[in-house]
């Protein structure tokens, strides 16, 4: 196994950061993350081949952090090329039965150090189709793809996992990954050219069982700036869970309901303790007495970090 570090950063110790903080850290809604990725397909990985690709001179640089081993003469990109047999595309224009995913075996200056695919794993698939100017497309086959942004793999319905001991043992990921299908239909669906349409399925959204169909219309009306917004938020505030809680207080600090927004906060630090709050986020004290990191918290880099 080998172990990804994600990047932290430093915020102000205030209300007002963490807000700003958590904004940051819950963007990436299932809507989000369909724009950015085109192509979402559930499927099955039925081979892998890995393959050694000497680069050429003239190449070289531009490919520096996709290379494995030492840039110069004999570098080489060591490319993994799954073929997935495609259960059912949810999102893209292409409706081919199979695909080819591909993705970099890396050097010390890129991406996780396993593969990210391998053969039998069945499960959804974030993609992007691999534009024909970045750096590495001569090199790969035509009409390929690759992961999104912030994507490291396929979302599998059948996940290996290692107990304390160092055994592994398999995880049953299927009803997270049906909800999350079942979020990506509910997106693709929507009349995005019926504004008005739009507005009404957003506000139905707010009381959908589907928490991934709730985050993706609180932000999307917080961030439209929706007149009515505020207070459907404020009316589901009482009884919500606390991930529904956390998304409604963040909507309203969205739309400028900061006093109101800073209380709610305030009511949760006051309930559980602040920092085992903000623990459960990963934000902890710097530790600092004195000097620059003094009053700071730390946390994970919410551009390093997997949305819904």
């Amino acid at each position: 196994m080998s172990t990804q570090l994600t990047p932290f950063v430093l915020i102000p110790d205030t209300t007002e950061a963490v807000l700003d903080y958590l904004v940051q850290r819950t963007a990436a809604t299932i809507g989000a993350l369909v724009d950015q990725s085109g192509v979402v397909v559930v499927g099955s990985v039925q081979e892998v081949a890995i393959s050694n690709v000497p680069v050429r001179p003239e190449h070289v640089a531009a490919l520096e952090p996709w290379l494995s081993g030492q840039a110069g003469a004999g570098a080489q990109l060591v490319i993994q090329t799954a073929r997935v047999h495609i259960e059912d595309w949810l999102v893209g224009p292409e409706r081919a039965p199979e695909i080819l995913v591909v993705g970099f075996l890396p050097g010390a200056t890129s991406g996780p150090a396993l593969p990210i695919l391998r053969a039998q794993e069945r499960g959804l698939f974030f993609l992007t189709a691999v534009p024909a100017d970045v750096p590495y497309a001569p090199y790969l086959p035509r009409s390929t793809y690759q992961f999104a942004p912030g994507e490291v793999g396929v979302r599998s319905f059948l996940v290996t996992d290692y107990d304390e001991r160092g055994q592994p043992f398999t995880r049953d990921e299927t009803p997270q990954i049906q909800q999350i299908i079942a979020a990506v239909r509910w997106y693709a669906a929507l009349p995005v050219g019926e504004p008005t349409v739009l507005h009404d399925a957003l506000h139905r959204a707010l009381d959908h069982a589907n928490p991934r169909v709730t985050r993706h219309a609180i932000r999307a009306l917080a961030n439209a700036g929706d007149p009515a917004a505020a207070d459907a938020f404020r009316a589901r505030l009482h009884g919500a869970t606390e991930d529904r809680y956390v998304r409604l207080m963040l909507g309203l600090w969205i739309l400028r309901q900061r006093e109101f927004a800073g209380g709610l906060l305030q009511s949760r630090f006051h309930e559980e303790g602040r920092y085992p709050w903000l623990l459960r986020w990963g934000l902890q004290p710097s530790g600092a007495k004195e000097g620059p990191l003094a009053g700071m918290l730390s946390g994970p880099d919410p551009s390093e970090l997997k949305g819904d």
